[in-house]
């Protein structure tokens, strides 16, 4: 059976795989599950910023009477933060350093979410 420790170490190995600053799992709520994070904005404050767009999101397509998004992406000049559902209640962030560099990362990710819906 798999446990929040597992998550855990799943988001290491995903954070490791590809170089990310940033990788958490969150509930919708801005609670934060796990996280494998270098970075001085606390992950806790992370999750609960990126729920907020993660939530906006989805009142938008519920306003317009589309299915909400498996996908949210907010791109910069140097950086990129995806945030993936994993399952109804939970999505996974992810901090690339440079935008251009999301495409090759995304299978891998999506892959990931994929380990943590079954956590």
């Amino acid at each position: 059976m798999w446990g929040w420790a597992d998550a855990a170490a799943v988001l290491r190995d995903l954070r490791s795989r590809i170089s990310s600053p940033v990788v958490a799992l969150a509930g919708r709520d801005g609670r934060l599950i796990a996280a494998a994070a270098l970075s001085e904005l606390p992950a806790e404050t992370i999750a609960v910023l990126c729920a907020t767009i993660v939530g906006a999101a989805g009142a938008v397509s519920e306003g317009l009477a589309r299915s909400p998004p498996t996908r949210v992406v907010v791109e910069g000049s140097d950086s990129c933060v995806l945030m993936i559902a994993v399952g109804r209640e939970r999505f996974l962030t992810v901090v690339a350093d440079r935008a251009d560099e999301v495409g090759p990362m995304l299978g891998e990710i999506e892959r990931f979410a994929g380990v943590l819906a079954s956590i």
